[in-house]
């Protein structure tokens, strides 16, 4: 989802046509251009920039963080259907909001396989930053897909080619040496089933399947949990 993000509408739409061909059951897509509507209307990308691009550090009362967090409670319909997870109103007798806005900007990330440092202060209580190292990952990911992602004129083309075609072929790049090396890489590097899902949406699964043979035992164990968690 992070690329689809960070990426433009074209790229979106080309996404969730890919995902209802290859899923035609509503409950198993993805909805990324809804979902990258949402989280834009957030202000997701603009936050993941100030994390990237100036080494921002956050804390619970930063104002960028409180404004994120009214925004998430005045959507909080549409991002428990595209998102994933309740936001509850509930509050402490203090009258604050038992889930915090620190905690809702970090479900947030989570969903983007975003990883956050955290280190305890007095004044500040909890001050979050980047995983730098983390975030190296996942623009290694996303390099890799911007050469195998779908693109909404290669959506097209195609199925004017395959009109009575239900599932995308695998296509004889995918299975060669080089892709199948590539991908066993990029499942080595996945920390979480979002990572993972990010590349099922784009890798056909029997290249999958090959390339997990590849793995260590208990990464393939990992993996399979994963998919099974997601079926």
């Amino acid at each position: 989802m992070l690329r689809v993000l960070l990426g433009d509408d074209e790229t979106a739409v080309a996404y969730d046509l890919v995902d209802r061909e290859r899923n035609p059951d509503k409950g198993d897509q993805n909805f990324y251009a809804a979902t990258r509507r949402l989280l834009k209307k957030l202000g997701t990308p603009e936050l993941i920039d100030k994390l990237r691009n100036d080494a921002w550090s956050y804390i619970n009362t930063s104002p960028e963080i409180q404004e994120f967090g009214d925004r998430v409670r005045q959507n909080k319909a549409d991002v428990k259907r595209l998102l994933g997870f309740t936001v509850s109103m509930e509050r402490t007798t203090k009258d604050t909001f038992k889930i915090s806005n620190t905690e809702l900007f970090g479900r947030v990330l989570d969903s983007l396989s975003i990883l956050r440092n955290g280190q305890k202060d007095r004044v500040f209580g909890r001050i979050y930053s980047l995983d730098v190292n983390h975030w190296e990952k996942l623009e290694k990911i996303m390099a890799h897909m911007d050469s195998q992602a779908p693109t909404l004129q290669g959506v097209i083309d195609k199925a004017k080619t395959d009109a009575n075609t239900q599932q995308l072929s695998v296509e004889p790049e995918w299975m060669t040496e080089e892709s199948i090396t590539e991908l066993s890489a990029l499942l080595s590097c996945c920390e979480s089933s979002e990572m993972l899902a990010d590349l099922r949406s784009f890798a056909p699964v029997s290249a999958l399947k090959e390339a997990a043979q590849r793995l260590p035992k208990d990464k393939k164990r990992i993996i399979k949990e994963w998919v099974l968690l997601a079926a």
